[in-house]
């Protein structure tokens, strides 16, 4: 079936790298809501918790407080006018995907090397403990991003906000974390 159902709660691409160390060998990137708005966040095989906002969200509510409804909002508010605002909605998860992206080999190097410095037990804890802080960072600077993208594709496409009394878009804050 295809991933770009409209009914689609969550989307994930999978990628397996037999040669790497358990805790990055796989990698599932997740993103809530419709593939061609979301923003894939890197979640690692050994990862050991997610942050509160982004674990078993209430679908029959909305509440601020959870990742889901970020994004099931921007999806929804980007289909008002959706050839201009899925611009918007690129313009605020693309960097951050690049990001992400540019991130990967130095973590696997990250760990990696800690395998080689250290027993498989202490390597294995050391490494869990970096990428559930690195996977944890990302996943909580995405839904603030795209709180903001809800609350900026509100004003701009539902409201239809004067442009010129828009703030200027939002921006995920990611930077490089190792």
């Amino acid at each position: 079936r295809s991933v770009g159902t409209p009914t689609s709660v969550f989307t994930y691409i999978s990628e397996v790298k037999s040669w790497l160390p358990d805790p990055i060998k796989g990698c599932m990137w997740f993103g809530f809501g419709l593939a061609d708005t979301t923003c894939y966040v890197p979640v690692y095989s050994g990862v050991t918790s997610l942050p509160e906002s982004w674990d078993r969200p209430d679908m029959t509510r909305l509440n601020r407080s959870q990742a889901y409804w970020a994004f099931a909002l921007a999806d929804t508010l980007s289909r008002i006018r959706y050839q201009e605002a899925i611009d918007d909605v690129r313009g605020v998860r693309d960097p951050a995907e690049s990001v992400f992206l540019q991130e990967q080999g130095d973590i696997e190097a990250t760990v990696q090397d800690l395998y080689a410095q250290k027993n498989q037990t202490a390597a294995r804890n050391d490494a869990e403990k970096l990428i559930t802080r690195y996977v944890n960072e990302c996943m909580t600077a995405v839904a603030a991003g795209y709180w903001q993208l809800t609350d900026y594709l509100l004003f701009k496409y539902y409201y239809s906000s004067d442009p010129d009394t828009m703030d200027d878009r939002p921006a995920i804050a990611v930077s490089p974390r190792l």
